[in-house]
């Protein structure tokens, strides 16, 4: 394994005695590795003074390159950068591959990596070794965002079997490799071994002192737990990730840290914080790099608040964009929740279509959940929640339960009702503290409540007047009011405090 600390005790006193270009890029790709971005670019500029060759031109810009993006937040000057080297007439073929290269993986790092995937998919077959593993990480990235995790796997593990234990300049250290792989393992729906995966390579970035690994692991895990359900340890990885990402300048990554923040506390019913996290979110440099995911904190801080058609409406528009931009598993994440938020017959057709297009078992989860949803299927229901558990995604297998539940309270079947509202509290079990309107459920009481009815208690519950319920419905405050009282009657409680106490599954 490269070790940049390491490079730096040796490489760094030799630049000072004996300075070249080589040992100059050598350096600066060291320093960015743990995240001393300025001293990286100081070192780059003291060897461009230098006598090189084109490929340590090759090497040093790269690197530069690497840094505007990630450390400066700046894609297009990262852009720029690669494109005075490709016009340069003294680059051999070569070096022109590796450079298109690098620009795609840009690309892929600036939201566009529908684009950039057949240059990067050519790269990987390349015989330089720069070029191949210069691709690596970004072509992964790709096929997992496309939701193509087989070859995304395969791809990643061929590099990493590939990648020489020597330091390379312009390559990353190789727990970056084993970060993307983590990622595909998520959106295939292995979130076990994503799980074991980063929290090793967690251990390792703190051990070894190197910021900017430890800065994705961070993320990694609490997008992970995100999905598992575990909303608690969630919260705690994406703080972790923006205090970490803040102290070493990664300004513009922090906002996928935050909007995990936002999310995790709107689940927890924390509006309060929920809001500020997206405050905090918008005051930093735009970031494109899984840029759709952001509508999830958007979308949960409106749900939270109350206003589902908002929350729908920011999610579904997102989705749109991100099939646009090759971001296919993000667009049936985005979906998902739509259908969770109370809409399923609206994503019904394009979730089915894009899951079709992936070998993720989590997309084919999710299609097959909002299936059964609009067709209110008891049997389709109880796979869903099989699957869902398989993948470790106990918040979904949860609602998945309590629909079910639902359904064979209507048909008469008193023991699949008291079997499945036992494995949702299991499942729910696993979650504390969360809510969704998923796990708003009748159970315990004679007659459940109406679709209708779960969503104005939703809305009720977390502090929405009965104007504004009216306002956001399109209904008169008079139907909202006949609702509610429909609502109290059968759960038998007297106020909303009590209504949110009932319907608050996940903290009981």
């Amino acid at each position: 394994m490269q070790d940049s600390r390491s490079v730096l005790r040796l490489a760094e006193p030799l630049f000072e005695q004996r300075p070249t270009a080589a040992i100059g890029a050598l350096v600066g790709n060291a320093l960015f590795q743990i995240g001393q971005w300025d001293e990286g670019f100081a070192a780059l500029d003291r060897a461009a003074e230098l006598p090189a060759s084109p490929h340590t031109r090759v090497d040093m810009g790269v690197t530069r390159a690497t840094i505007l993006l990630w450390g400066a937040g700046d894609a297009e000057a990262a852009l720029q950068t690669i494109d005075r080297l490709r016009a340069d007439p003294e680059m051999s073929p070569d070096d022109v591959v590796r450079l298109n290269t690098q620009y795609a993986s840009i690309l892929v790092n600036a939201g566009l990596p529908g684009v950039a995937r057949a240059e990067l998919e050519a790269a990987t077959t390349s015989d330089q070794i720069h070029t191949k593993l210069g691709a690596a990480v970004a072509y992964t990235n790709a096929l997992a965002m496309a939701g193509q995790t087989e070859q995304a796997i395969e791809a990643i593990d061929q590099a990493i079997a590939t990648r020489p234990t020597k330091a390379l300049t312009g390559v990353a250290d190789v727990d970056v490799y084993v970060v993307a792989k983590s990622f595909a393992f998520t959106e295939a729906g292995r979130l076990a071994e994503a799980n074991a995966m980063s929290e090793d390579g967690y251990e390792r970035a703190v051990t070894c002192s190197r910021p900017l690994t430890q800065f994705w692991f961070s993320l990694s895990l609490g997008r992970n737990h995100l999905l598992t359900g575990d909303i608690a340890t969630s919260l705690r990885m994406f703080t972790s990730a923006r205090a970490l990402g803040l102290d070493i300048g990664l300004r513009g990554p922090v906002r996928s840290a935050l909007t995990g923040c936002a999310i995790a506390h709107a689940l927890l019913g924390n509006v309060e914080a929920a809001e500020a996290a997206l405050v905090e979110r918008e005051e930093l440099p735009p970031f494109a790099f899984m840029a759709p995911e952001r509508a999830l904190g958007d979308g949960w801080v409106a749900a939270v608040k109350g206003d589902l058609l908002e929350a729908r409406r920011v999610l579904e528009v997102t989705a749109v964009e991100a099939v646009a931009t090759g971001h296919i598993s993000d667009a049936l994440w985005l979906l998902h929740d739509v259908a969770r938020l109370g809409a399923p017959e609206a994503v019904l057709d394009r979730m089915v279509a894009l899951a079709a297009t992936t070998d993720s078992a989590f997309a084919t989860a999710r299609a097959a959940h909002v299936m059964a949803m609009v067709a209110n299927d008891l049997d389709g229901l109880v796979t869903s929640a099989d699957r869902f558990e398989a993948i470790g995604a106990h918040l979904l297998a949860a609602e998945a339960c309590v629909a079910a539940a639902e359904i064979a309270r209507v048909a008469g079947h008193p023991r699949g009702v008291a079997s499945l509202t036992v494995r949702a509290e299991r499942h729910v079990a696993f979650c504390d503290g969360v809510s969704t309107p998923g796990l708003v459920a009748s159970v315990g009481i004679a007659e459940p409540l109406t679709d209708r009815e779960r969503e104005i208690a939703f809305m009720a519950a977390n502090g929405l007047t009965t104007r504004q319920i009216a306002e956001t419905l399109f209904v008169s405050t008079r139907t909202v009011s006949n609702h509610l009282q429909h609502v109290f009657d059968k759960l038998g409680v007297r106020s909303r405090s009590d209504l949110r106490a009932v319907l608050d599954l996940g903290k009981k």
